[in-house]
């Protein structure tokens, strides 16, 4: 199966208004960031769906009521499905994730080990205080 990321500025209008012409489920979280990433390349998408269950985004694709457009690391929720995929890949549409604590608090003795595990696994700079 061929998964070369698909770049939205080497997609031509014509196709991206006919690709678009079907119905697209993402997770709430995402709306604001996917809905402008496809403005930017002149299009709207037609949301069939913003929910907040992952599971279910992936479930409502497989059943082919409409395409999913959810982070590539979700797609291993769901097992047994016939789904394909295709990276999108689009600046705008990076996310990151971060670990956060309140400053200058108490932290048991099981968050700091959690914290200085996390910090050996992801290679932080920050030290836990």
């Amino acid at each position: 199966m061929n998964r070369t990321p698909i770049k939205a500025i080497n997609i031509p209008k014509k196709i991206r208004r006919f690709t678009f012409s079907f119905l697209v489920m993402m997770h709430r979280r995402y709306e604001k960031m996917i809905v402008e990433a496809c403005q930017q390349e002149g299009f709207e998408p037609r949301i069939l769906a913003k929910i907040d269950d992952t599971r279910a985004i992936l479930l409502w694709a497989n059943t082919g009521m409409g395409v999913a457009i959810v982070p590539k690391d979700w797609l291993g929720l769901i097992s047994s499905t016939n789904l394909k995929y295709r990276e999108i890949d689009e600046a705008t549409l990076f996310t990151r994730t971060a670990i956060a604590w309140k400053k200058n608090k108490y932290l048991s003795a099981l968050a700091k080990h959690f914290l200085e595990t996390f910090e050996l696994l992801y290679n932080l700079n920050r030290k836990v205080n």
